[in-house]
């Protein structure tokens, strides 16, 4: 991934730019795309400060084209996982869906850490898409409950996403996550939607746990940052075991998540 800052030339790849959203998912990650799809990201402009040995990063990017990148993610070994709790009456809620990236957009990418033998070590960083307009990406969550021998999905949402914020641990990793607005899945689209999910979604961000991540996607987000505080030209992904890629006509933003 080309890690040059430009204005006008030739952008990332919507694709590769994502590519850390099944490095982050701890369940199988399917991908979809519009065949047209012209999305590309492109970085502004990176500013580094440094005091003593703490170092700060501040990139801003924008994405430009038209089309979606759709992320559908595989629940069923989870909700199976679960299956005595189901059988007691308890049901399974706010599993994550899907992400869809849609249209433009723009953002930073904020970090801080240290160096170490001179050598950047990022501890936290913030990945915020709140630009000019409203945020391009959109979470689909729903609820499972057993009914009849049956599961069954309830309380489907859909989340506009704010910032994504990482933080090196030791322990087993948690993203979190901050909204911009949350709506019922079959909510339509209106002003007066619109200010409910904006109400809805400032009481979320006091109440939302931080998410259980795969730790090779939350170091893959420090390295990253490493990466261009450092000046490199290109960064490369690890692989992404638990992708799929399937590349489509425009298809349904609503998925069920099995």
């Amino acid at each position: 991934m080309n890690l040059r800052p430009d204005q006008q030339q030739t952008g990332i790849n919507i694709e590769h730019f994502l590519y850390f959203i099944p490095l982050i998912s701890p369940v199988p990650v399917f991908v979809h795309s519009k065949t047209d799809s012209t999305q590309q990201v492109h970085i502004l402009s990176v500013n580094k400060k440094q005091n003593n040995k703490q170092i700060e990063l501040f990139c801003t990017f924008e994405i430009r084209g038209v089309g979606f990148y759709h992320n559908a993610l595989d629940q069923s070994l989870i909700i199976k996982r679960h299956a005595e709790e189901f059988r007691r009456g308890k049901n399974l809620e706010n599993l994550l869906g899907h992400i869809i990236f849609s249209g433009e957009g723009s953002g930073f990418i904020s970090a801080e850490g240290v160096l170490i033998d001179g050598k950047p070590q990022m501890e936290k960083v913030r990945i915020d898409f709140r630009g000019k307009n409203e945020s391009p990406i959109k979470i689909g969550l729903f609820s499972v409950r057993l009914e009849n021998g049956d599961f069954v999905n309830f309380n489907e949402m859909r989340v506009e996403i704010s910032t994504l914020i990482f933080i090196r641990t030791e322990k087993k990793p948690k993203m979190r996550v901050m909204v911009n607005s949350v709506k019922a899945q079959a909510a339509p689209d209106n002003l007066w939607e619109d200010f409910k999910g904006a109400v809805k979604g400032k009481l979320a961000n006091l109440i939302i746990p931080p998410v259980s991540i795969a730790p090779v996607g939350n170091n893959v987000i420090l390295d990253l940052t490493q990466a261009i505080y450092s000046e490199l030209p290109e960064f490369t992904f690890p692989l992404a075991t638990n992708l799929t890629r399937q590349i489509q006509h425009p298809i349904s933003q609503k998925h069920s998540g099995f």
